[in-house]
């Protein structure tokens, strides 16, 4: 018994999580400014004198919405489970769940600065890059899982939704060019920056799940003499045939990323951004299932004699539900397009250097983001996240911060981060979120990262 709910709950609700979604740290922190310009486009170019190299960036994933660790961990580590604890586990569900996973891998992201010759001012700053990145989620009711685990008596005589039911699993690798260019405007004492920019991705799809839709209904008879599903789906896949294929992949797309900022006064920042705008279309070892209907199942059919009068005993059983029309034919993903908005103010100008005035530097850092989905989809979500956070600078070569989330992926989420500066490397470490280990039962994940790379 055990093991059959181990099975169906770990499988949906891994809730001690290795990583999140958002990495604030990487918004946050300016000695890693390609990492954040990936969620702000017009970050590009604003914390780095001449360029920025990035050696190593690793950053996954794996949380849900809504079951804390506290509920989970007596099923994990425990040695028998009790109906009590799968109780308690459905109460935590919302009617809509949501499981997310995934790694994103920068294996090379380069960024520098074009100065114009007579004034010696930025014209434009670019960046290449190749990224890596493998995401998905799967998306349940509440009805469902009290149904999986409680059985289908407690709606007797109700007609309960079981929607929506989704799995979606995405490997891509980016080949990315981003640019943004710097607008200055002065309006009395104050100065202003306007910042447009950009990033075109070319996106190889290598594998993919992806279920467009995924709609069911339920109604069970009062006495139980019957149960009819009512069922809308559609589910595709494109699987590479060898690990060879994983070179060249099963289908192509285009990414866009699109952003503007506006510095006041250079103390005062506010960017929005319009991310992961694209599709991927595979061509390549695609399957599709689909279909839709009506499933009346009042019982199953035992058959004693069969047409040939020989003795034989089977089960006649209406399948149509699990005979779907399928396909081989090309279909197209979307990558879920994100709105991003983020504000920032900084305090206390100083100089990082006696000896190099012009090297200067703010202390204090105070940021408020914003991340708003369009779909329930591979690493975006419908429900909005917010964050807030503060960050300590010590003459730019010490950075020390902590960052405060409020839904979206998780719950709640908080943790620190730190990254440090020597010559012109730079190593950064932290976490986005402990809450699994500093308050269980509000913790649905934990999380760490990592970056290397220089500035020059």
């Amino acid at each position: 018994m055990k093991k059959l709910y181990l099975i169906t709950t770990l499988f949906i609700f891994i809730s001690p999580a290795l990583f999140s979604q958002i990495n604030y740290a990487a918004i946050y922190d300016p000695h890693f400014n390609s990492n954040g310009a990936r969620y702000f486009p017009s970050r590009l170019g604003t914390t780095f004198k001449r360029g920025e190299v990035n050696f190593v960036n690793v950053y996954g994933w794996l949380s849900n919405n809504a079951v804390g660790y506290k509920y989970m961990k007596g099923m994990i580590y425990g040695t028998e489970v009790n109906a009590g604890q799968v109780k308690d586990i459905v109460a935590q569900l919302k009617g809509n769940n949501n499981v997310f996973f995934g790694a994103d891998v920068q294996v090379l992201n380069a960024a520098f600065k074009i100065n114009s010759k007579k004034k010696k001012k930025e014209v434009l700053s670019m960046e290449v890059g190749h990224r890596e990145r493998i995401m998905g989620n799967l998306q349940f009711s509440k009805n469902l899982m009290k149904i999986a685990l409680e059985g289908n008596k407690q709606f007797a005589n109700q007609n309960i939704s079981l929607s929506d039911i989704r799995a979606n699993a995405l490997y891509s690798r980016e080949f990315l060019v981003g640019v943004s260019v710097p607008v200055s405007i002065t309006i009395g004492n104050h100065t202003m920056e306007l910042r447009p920019a950009a990033r075109v991705k070319f996106i190889q799809g290598i594998a993919n799940v992806y279920t467009e839709k995924g709609k069911a209904e339920m109604f069970t008879q009062a006495e139980g003499r019957y149960i009819d599903f009512n069922y809308d789906y559609k589910f595709s896949h494109s699987i590479p045939a060898s690990p060879s294929a994983f070179g060249s992949g099963n289908g192509y797309g285009w990414g866009l990323d699109l952003g503007a900022g506006v510095t006041l006064d250079d103390n005062i920042c506010v960017d929005v951004g319009l991310i992961d705008i694209g599709a991927i279309k595979f061509s390549k070892n695609t399957q599709s299932y689909k279909r839709k209907g009506l499933y009346h199942y009042d019982g199953v059919e035992l058959i004693i004699v069969d047409k040939d009068s020989t003795n034989t005993i089977g089960f006649n059983i209406n399948d149509d539900i699990l005979n779907p029309e399928k396909s081989n034919n090309a279909y197209t993903t979307p990558y879920g397009m994100k709105l991003t908005l983020r504000a920032e103010y900084k305090m206390k100008k100083s100089s990082a250097s006696k000896k190099d005035s012009t090297h200067t530097y703010y202390q204090h850092h105070f940021f408020v983001t914003y991340v708003q989905g369009f779909d329930n989809i591979y690493n975006t979500t419908k429900v909005p996240n917010f964050s807030v956070g503060y960050m300590y600078s010590l003459k730019d070569i010490l950075n020390v911060g902590l960052s405060v989330g409020f839904l979206g992926y998780n719950k709640f989420s908080l943790g620190p981060f730190l990254s440090v500066k020597g010559g012109p490397f730079v190593i950064g470490f932290g976490s986005n979120n402990l809450m699994a280990f500093i308050a269980p039962k509000l913790g649905t994940g934990a999380d760490a990262y990592f970056n290397l790379g220089f500035n020059f």
